[in-house]
Formats: C-alpha cells, structure tokens, sequence
C-alpha cells in the first residue's frame, strides 16, 4: 500500500525493492537449505545421510539371527537343561528314550513360542541374553 502511494522514482525503487525481498523470502521459505554456505550444506546432508545409515544399521540388527557357533551353543544349553530336569545324562528317566523325547520337544516347543520364532535357528542375536535367562530359570 506504501510503494503504490509513492510516485515517480522513490516509488518504483522501493516497489522493486519490495518485490525482489518479497521472491527471496518465498525462495527461502520454499528451499529453506539455499541460503546456507556450502560447508553448512554438507553437514545436513551427511547428517541426514548418517540417520538414514543408523536405521538401515537398526533394522539389520533386529533381523540378524545367530550364527552357527550361537546355534551350537544353543542346543548345548537346551542338552543341559533337559539333562538337568531328567535328574542327569546315565539317570532312568534319560535313559527312557520316550520320556526324553517329549522333553526335549516341550522344551523347543516353550522355547520356539517364548521367542516367537520357527527354529531355535532363527532367534535373533539380539536375544541372546534374554536366552541365557531363559535357560537359567527354566
């Protein structure tokens, strides 16, 4: 409303003045990153870069399930623990083919639902802490 009041020169300098903040302040508020230097630049793109190799790195780490020495370690703990509730390995009840089966199965079986998984193959690795509990206080 000023700049259409003013006439002649002033007039047309502060309108022209007006306009040409007015489209740099729309720019910047369409690309927020184009005023910044180079070097600022750099650090929101390798920032944003850095989050989105931290969620590839999470999402991989929530999928990664134990390698084969984990999966021994596992049916060995899985042998003790049978071998404790059946009193030890040279005892009746080990002996008893039949009794040891059902055991073992349950135990997979509490194991596999306990851990939400197929296999004891596939229990991730970020569980493997959780499981040394689990077989603790079974």
């Amino acid at each position: 409303m000023v700049a259409n009041k003013m006439v002649g020169e002033r007039g047309v300098l502060f309108t022209a003045t007006y306009v040409t903040k007015f489209e740099e302040m729309e720019q910047t508020i369409q690309n927020p990153l184009s005023n910044l230097s180079p070097e600022v630049k750099a650090i929101f793109f390798l920032d944003k870069k850095t989050q989105e190799i931290e969620r590839r790195v999470e999402r991989l780490e929530m999928r990664k399930t134990v390698d084969y020495g984990q999966q021994l370690e596992l049916t060995n703990l899985g042998r003790k623990q049978v071998i404790s509730i059946l009193d030890r390995k040279d005892g009746p009840a080990y002996q008893d083919r039949s009794l040891r089966g059902k055991v073992f199965s349950s135990l997979w079986s509490d194991f596999k639902g306990y851990f939400n998984v197929e296999s004891y193959k596939n229990t991730r690795v970020l569980d493997m802490t959780k499981l040394v509990i689990y077989f603790l206080s079974s």
